[in-house]
């Protein structure tokens, strides 16, 4: 009995989440999204307000650095732009703000270093802006880690946990946008929303290749 209560629990909150997720304003479609970054939408839809932010979920965009690249989650306002990437980690993390490469240790000791969230997003933000030439300083570039990891280095602005990101939206109150910029944001993302310039496939494959032309580019260095 108690397991078929805690199955029905957990159907009724997915239940409600989706409802709370699927009323929220515009956005991509929010499946295919792990589990944190369902949590995230959530988070977002609950606590944001649907007349001043509108969410966009998991979306590829052309890029002309590598090709695509995909962002997980973009929060429109009148305050800003909000890029934010989703990091699922637990354990300890190692990072600093100049160095392409972080570490993540877990408890029982093995280490598995993960590309710099901020230079990573940062790709996302230059991608965006090639999308939006409209729009000039107003994007903020967001890495939102699960609580369930630790930071060992002192932590970089705008790399927050999961229980920190509504206030750093809300805290956001100069107007940078007015509302003709906002509806033809909402109108530009809702497009490359539907239209599918880059599907996942070719995503993967492009990020493929960037991987194999740095590992060709270290493996020349190393020659000399």
């Amino acid at each position: 009995m108690r397991l078929l209560n805690f199955l029905l629990k957990k159907f009724s909150d997915t239940e409600h989440s989706k409802i709370i997720i699927h009323n929220h304003g515009h956005r991509c479609y929010s499946e295919g999204l792990n589990d944190h970054e369902y949590e995230l939408v959530t988070l977002l839809a609950r606590h944001l307000s649907p007349q001043k932010y509108f969410i966009f979920n998991n979306i590829i965009l052309p890029s002309s650095f590598t090709k695509s690249t995909q962002v997980d989650h973009i929060v429109v306002s009148e305050y800003g732009i909000f890029v934010i990437e989703s990091k699922d980690y637990k354990g300890w993390i190692f990072g600093d703000k100049n160095r392409s490469n972080w570490m993540q240790t877990l408890y029982s000791g093995k280490k598995y270093p993960f590309q710099n969230p901020i230079l990573q997003n940062f790709a996302h933000v230059s991608a965006l802006k090639e999308q939006l030439p409209f729009l000039n300083k107003c994007f903020f570039n967001v890495v939102v880690f699960s609580n369930r990891a630790e930071f060992k280095t002192e932590r970089i602005k705008n790399v927050l946990y999961d229980d920190e990101l509504i206030d750093f939206i809300k805290h956001k109150d100069k107007q940078w946008l007015r509302e003709e910029e906002i509806m033809m944001t909402i109108g530009k993302l809702s497009m490359l929303c539907q239209t599918n310039q880059v599907t996942e496939e070719q995503h993967i494959m492009n990020l493929d290749h960037v991987h194999r032309s740095k590992n060709v580019e270290v493996s020349g260095l190393k020659t000399v």
